[in-house]
């Protein structure tokens, strides 16, 4: 996690898996950075995470869990 006080980035590593969340500016800058160290395939916006499905709204997005098991 990197924070600003306008700006942050979160790199979430699980397994095999990447999600980078975080303002575009600082975002941006994670991503180019990250190339540079490793192959990597953007897949765009996740639809779910651990169990957790994920739905975008205009600026912002909310996690919920659709089903237990």
């Amino acid at each position: 996690m990197k924070k600003s006080e306008n700006e942050f980035v979160i790199i979430i590593v699980y397994v095999d898996g990447i999600n980078i969340v975080g303002t575009l500016n600082e975002l941006t800058k994670a991503i180019d950075c990250s190339k540079k160290e490793f192959e990597m395939k953007d897949l765009w916006r996740a639809k779910c995470c651990l169990k957790l499905e994920i739905e975008y709204l205009n600026k912002s997005f909310f996690l919920y869990i659709k089903r237990l098991i």
